[in-house]
Formats: C-alpha cells, structure tokens, sequence
C-alpha cells in the first residue's frame, strides 16, 4: 500500500499511517494511538476507524484547510487524486454509496477539519445502537441529524469500485477507475 503511494506521487510526509504499534517503512513512519482506540468493549462490531480519526481530531493532526482521505488498507488508488477534481468546497466530508444507494460506504471517503462533529455522533450511534460505522452514518442520513445531509458530498463510485453491483457500478463510475477496493489475498477477490 505504501509503495503504491509513493509510485502515485505521495509525499512520505502526506501519509498518515496510525497504528498502535511503532512502524516504518520506505520514509513513512507510523503515528502512533492508544489501543484504547483499537480495543472498544462498548461496541460488537469494535471499528478501528471512527476512534482513531477522533484521536486525529483531538491530538491536532486534522489541520484547517486541509482535506484528508481515509481509505481502508485493502483500497488501492489506481490512478492520482487531484485536490481540485474532489469538489468539496461547502462540504466537510465526502462518501461513496455502498452496493445500493440507501447505503454509505466508509472504504474510502474524503474529510475536512469541520467535520469533527460528523465523526463524533457517528461514534457515539455505533457505540450506543450497536452497529458499525456504516450503519451508523446510514442512519445519520436518514434521520438528518444535525442537518448532515446538506454538509456531505455524494462522491462518484470511482472514489471506491469495491466487489458488489460492479457491473452496475462501473457504469455509474468515471474513469479512470481512482479506487479498487478488495481485498487481495482471498484469491476469489
């Protein structure tokens, strides 16, 4: 996954690889959490993802002015993300559909320092609804909390082309396909 950064342009420094474990590889250093981050007993579905951007929040790393991807490690960029072509501007925070579209997708979406808030009630949905960050900002959207649905973006299915619907979804997808999202060592994938 890094060397497939760093052969699509990435600084060393612009990759923000947080573990809980002290790590390095090819000039990128791992941040390290707390595995309090790691290790949620208040939640079946124990998601590393929201904890961990919430400790980026908190600890000063998500700077103003900035727009930040988030991808799980099995999601591939395939072709060079630009700043411009992400369109966010009036938005805190992009996402994909997943499979269908009553459905986010949290593969790989894009995010922005005002979204703090975002983040924290879809923490705070997982933990006391019992269910995933997925499910957790579905149902944001659908119930609008905090007026959510007008401070997101829909991103295109290029941002993330995972494994289902993809005859449906390549042709909703511009391309160059941006994002594959599989996960390479189940040989099926």
């Amino acid at each position: 996954q890094i060397d497939n950064s760093l052969a699509l342009g990435w600084k060393p420094e612009d990759i923000l690889l947080v573990t809980n474990f002290d790590y390095e590889y090819n000039g990128v250093r791992s941040l390290i959490v707390g595995d309090d981050c790691y290790y949620n007993k208040n939640n079946f579905y124990r998601s590393t993802k929201l904890p961990v951007i919430n400790r980026l929040f908190e600890n000063g790393t998500i700077k103003e002015g900035e727009i930040y991807w988030f991808h799980d490690f099995d999601a591939f960029e395939l072709d060079p993300i630009k700043e411009e072509e992400l369109a966010l501007d009036g938005f805190d925070a992009g996402f994909t559909e997943h499979r269908n579209p009553r459905m986010w997708n949290a593969g790989s979406f894009f995010f922005k320092h005002g979204s703090k808030d975002i983040f924290d009630l879809i923490l705070r949905h997982m933990n006391e609804l019992n269910i995933d960050e997925q499910d957790a900002l579905t149902y944001m959207w659908n119930n609008n909390v905090i007026n959510v649905n007008s401070r997101y973006k829909v991103m295109n299915k290029t941002y993330n082309m995972g494994l289902y619907n993809i005859k449906h979804n390549l042709n909703e997808a511009e391309m160059p396909l941006k994002v594959a999202h599989f996960h390479p060592h189940k040989k099926r994938h």
